[in-house]
């Protein structure tokens, strides 16, 4: 796949994405319940849940491998 294709199904997936969760966490809130276009979506009090435990997790992990590789790559004593 060139360059130019790839960049632009990516930006496409990554707008529906963006847009999908734009509608999932600012306007499901306010339909009623038993609405036949909540089918279509989790809870809505996920959509503050998930992004907030990706983001401790991706926090996380980067702290770890920060501190793993300050460990690895310390100077060495020369006595």
């Amino acid at each position: 796949m060139k360059d130019r294709t790839f960049g632009a199904v990516c930006l496409t997936a990554l707008s529906a994405g963006f847009l999908y969760y734009t509608v999932w966490a600012l306007v499901v809130p306010l339909i009623d319940d038993g609405h036949p276009v909540l089918k279509f979506f989790p809870h809505h009090d996920l959509a503050v849940a998930v992004p907030a435990y990706l983001g401790v997790g991706v926090v996380s992990v980067s702290f770890f491998l920060v501190g793993l590789t300050m460990i690895l790559h310390r100077p060495r004593k020369e006595d």
